[in-house]
């Protein structure tokens, strides 16, 4: 595999994650190797490198920092758009890039790949005509082609950075927290899982997925497990959804599935199931009871090995059987609107929420009785 690096120019940044766009390579320019990169040389490689290849850091490829977004080749170049992850250490790379930028230092964007056709010129120099595979770019140290740059990195509306903090456990009252949070920028972006990037960091509004507690006095709390869990479900469809971008979910996911697992739970999967999906109804019932019976299997089989070493199980998962309870009732009132007692579909909701119902009885029941 080859690598040829390529400066970056200035670029903006702000506090979140951000998109970046600018030129991998530039035709017809010879770089510090003797090389020159033809038009149409990654014309091959770019389905694949949309696919499946990355942006990384020093090209340590167990890390990725970006993900590529778009990648054409125009007169000038290719011109490659990314966006970068929401990691602790993506989000580190872009500020040390956006630093040097700012301090008018250089740094580098490297192309890896292989060749499949070149050709020697009289002056000795390789000509490019087909690269392919094109497995990444990296942000790198040292140029090879001072040409090419990055033309710009703009604010995105992003998940923020999941951190792990103290955890709480007790009942959660989402307005009255964000009642008591102060408008500082800092308090904002601790208790929030989104904030949208265009808009005031500094108001309440920009923000999306407060999940920690917030005291009288407005000091921020630990992270609430309840509300954690009730944010995935939102992410997963419950109770209208969320109106964020589609692109984000997985980002807020990771950040209230850090404060779960520090809160010795399992964070419930993301799921990408929607009314736009291309499920119908049916189909889209029958994966909700499946889920539904997995759940309270599970729940059975842990509470049977608490009782039998005299365990119980904790507030908090309790706190989720109800929240299964809670969303199957709702789903029987719809249904119960919707169609007529005898409905098949109605009668396997009712069933299921019948089961959970029970579920929860009698784990509170054995959790009662120790």
């Amino acid at each position: 595999m080859e690598h040829k690096a390529f400066p970056l120019a200035a670029f903006k940044v702000d506090a979140s994650s951000g998109e970046f766009s600018g030129y991998a390579s530039v035709f017809g320019n010879e770089d510090a190797g003797g090389d020159i990169v033809e038009p149409g040389a990654f014309t091959k490689a770019i389905p694949a490198f949309l696919r499946d290849g990355f942006i990384s850091w020093s090209h340590d490829w167990a890390t990725p920092i970006a993900l590529p977004t778009d990648a054409r080749e125009d007169e000038r170049g290719l011109l490659l758009s990314g966006r970068f992850h929401s990691t602790p250490t993506a989000q580190e790379a872009r500020t040390i890039a956006a630093e040097r930028a700012a301090a008018g230092k250089r740094t580098g964007l490297s192309v890896g790949y292989g060749v499949e056709d070149w050709t020697v010129d009289k002056q000795g120099r390789r000509r490019l005509k087909v690269i392919n595979p094109l497995y990444e770019v990296g942000f790198v140290m040292v140029p090879m082609n001072r040409e090419a740059n990055l033309a710009a990195v703009k604010a995105a509306k992003a998940a923020i950075a999941p951190h792990s903090t103290a955890t709480d456990a007790g009942a959660w009252d989402g307005p009255a927290n964000e009642a008591r949070l102060p408008t500082e920028r800092a308090a904002l972006r601790t208790a929030h899982a989104w904030v949208d990037a265009e808009g005031d960091p500094d108001i309440k509004a920009s923000y999306r997925f407060i999940h920690h507690t917030v005291p009288v006095g407005g000091d921020v709390g630990g992270a609430n497990l309840t509300a954690c869990s009730t944010g995935i479900g939102i992410l997963n469809g419950g109770r209208g959804g969320t109106t964020i971008p589609e692109a984000d979910h997985a980002g807020v996911w990771r950040h209230l599935a850090r404060h779960l697992r520090d809160g010795d739970m399992e964070p419930p999967e993301l799921r990408g199931l929607s009314l736009d999906s291309g499920l119908s109804m049916a189909a889209s019932v029958a994966r909700i009871l499946g889920d539904v019976s997995t759940v309270c299997a599970k729940f059975e089989e842990m509470t049977d090995l608490r009782l039998k070493v005299g365990r119980t199980l904790s507030a908090a998962n309790l706190a989720l059987i109800d929240e299964l309870i809670t969303g199957l009732q709702r789903l029987r009132e719809a249904g119960d609107r919707a169609r007529d007692e005898a409905d098949d579909d109605g009668k396997a909701v009712r069933a299921a929420l019948e089961r959970a119902r029970f579920l929860g009885v009698k784990i509170k029941k054995g959790s009662d009785d120790e």
